[in-house]
């Protein structure tokens, strides 16, 4: 099976709305291709992960909505701890 097949698949079963799927689809065929294949890689391995790319994507839409500079400038080095940490597990 193809890596988007297998990503569509994954993304289909999950547990969020329709929206969020729309959303997350749409986040992850937007990708740089370097970067569209370990996001894929990552999520194939780890679907759970799924759901921190939503919640991180929702924060970031309710941040621009509210011009947060500080609450976004929080979220990107809270985001940065979880790749540092994801890198450390593989």
């Amino acid at each position: 099976m193809k890596k988007l097949d297998q990503i569509k698949k994954i993304i289909s079963e999950a547990k969020l709305s329709d929206g969020e799927k729309i959303d997350l689809y749409m986040i992850l065929t937007s990708l740089p291709n370097e970067d569209e294949n370990q996001t894929f890689d990552l999520i194939i391995e780890k679907p759970d992960i799924i759901y921190k790319i939503v919640e991180n994507y929702n924060k970031k839409k309710e941040i621009v909505k509210n011009c947060d500079k500080q609450a976004w400038q929080e979220l990107l080095k809270e985001e940065e701890k979880e790749l540092e940490a994801l890198a450390k597990e593989e």
